[in-house]
């Protein structure tokens, strides 16, 4: 009995720390005179195919938990900006990845040949 309890215990700590966050805001790009404001609903999508979306909230911030730990690409969009791709996002067990303020080009800019 007390062999088949420890292993239980054990089991549930191992999940509670197994698993790793990614938190970050994502407003329009500056750079061109746009208007720095946050995107709403832009989605957050990691590289592993068994993992789901996340999307931002009303503040342009979003927390993705429960995150296996390993290396990611990011895919960030938003209609009618430009889709960005972050490589090499570490998530480490236990603890939170901060990545900061992504901003997203608008496409008409993209348009004008302002890339």
């Amino acid at each position: 009995g007390n062999e088949s309890s420890e292993y239980g215990d054990d089991i549930e700590l191992i999940n509670a720390a197994s698993f790793g966050r990614i938190g970050g805001q994502v407003r329009v790009d500056t750079r061109f005179g746009d208007t720095d404001i946050a995107l709403v609903n832009a989605t957050i999508t990691p590289s592993l195919e068994t993992e789901s979306s996340g999307s931002t909230a009303g503040d342009g911030n979003f927390l993705m938990s429960d995150l296996p730990p390993g290396t990611y690409t990011l895919t960030i969009e938003h209609p009618g900006y430009q889709t960005q791709i972050i490589n090499n996002v570490v998530i480490t067990a236990g603890s939170q990845t901060a990545l900061g303020v992504i901003r997203l080009v608008p496409i008409i800019l993209m348009r004008n040949g302002f890339e």
